[in-house]
């Protein structure tokens, strides 16, 4: 059961598969972070308000992509970002403490291994 969402030349941007909706980051763009790193960082996006912390970044990937969606259709001259290269540029760091976080949640809620 996999719904893909194709954008750009790494083909997969978010893979949802089971219960999880994850960042699917290159691989040059990983990063290895603590339970109480990441969780400080998505904090950090909604004054201290994890859950909210989640939504926004969520919105920030949804604007991204609706960005390109735009400019694709010709609804607009620019994007956001110029690709998920430019975007994983400036979100990486929150977008790797997304994927940890998401990943708690799901062996929190769903006893799984993420």
């Amino acid at each position: 059961m996999l719904d893909f969402v194709v954008r750009t030349r790494y083909s997969i941007c978010i893979v949802k598969r089971k219960r999880e909706k994850m960042f699917r980051i290159p691989h040059f763009h990983q990063m290895n972070f603590t339970w109480d790193d990441a969780v400080r960082t998505i904090k950090a996006r909604a004054n201290g308000d994890l859950l909210a912390g989640m939504e926004q970044m969520n919105k920030v990937w949804e604007q991204h992509c609706d960005s390109q969606n735009a400019y694709y259709k010709g609804e607009t001259d620019e994007m956001i970002y110029g690709d998920d290269d430019d975007f994983f540029d400036h979100w990486a760091y929150e977008c790797n403490a997304y994927n940890i976080v998401f990943a708690g949640f799901n062996k929190l809620f769903h006893g799984e291994t993420a």
